[in-house]
């Protein structure tokens, strides 16, 4: 049987994975379109120690080993073990823009995310309530880092990477 089907991308919330489980049913699919020679990844917005956190057990049967992860809301693209193999960061410019942004803005923001250029290295999170910080630490403690620094500090200070803060 000729093999019709490279590469297949799939989405991971609400598609290959629900309410914190990947289904069997969703395994066998994938250990399907292996022996028929097709390659699988995914495709998340999700940072590549979250990714396989979610993924579980499940990691290595979704993931073929030569497919590339396309995580972090499509930034970077990165292999099986987590190096980097793309990333699209954003330039001094508009690092300076989102920072004074969010400086004129503070009080618009719960928090910040960081992503590292390293995707095996925890995010980086300024909580800025902090009795928002406990709830957000149970939340995401297990892959991230927190502040409740104020980036009311010099940009040098505040963003370290040229990575693309998520807002929340």
């Amino acid at each position: 049987m000729n093999n019709l089907i490279d590469i297949a991308i799939f989405d991971v919330d609400g598609t290959i994975w629900e309410k914190g489980v990947v289904p069997d049913t969703v395994v066998r699919g994938f250990k399907h379109l292996h022996k028929n020679g097709t390659l699988t990844t995914v495709s998340t917005g999700r940072g590549y120690i979250r990714l396989k956190e979610a993924l579980g057990v499940s990691f290595d049967d979704l993931i073929s080993d030569k497919s590339p992860i396309i995580v972090e809301h499509g930034t970077k693209i990165v292999d099986k073990k987590g190096n980097t193999l793309f990333a699209d960061f954003l330039n001094d410019e508009e690092i300076d823009h989102i920072v004074d942004f969010t400086r004129n803005n503070i009080d618009l923001f719960k928090m910040l995310l960081f992503y590292p250029n390293n995707p095996n290295e925890k995010v980086k999170i300024c909580c800025f309530n902090k009795s928002d910080l406990e709830m957000e630490i149970k939340k995401r403690g297990h892959y991230a880092v927190f502040t409740t620094t104020n980036p009311v500090l010099p940009r040098k200070d505040v963003v370290t990477t040229t990575q693309a803060p998520q807002v929340i």
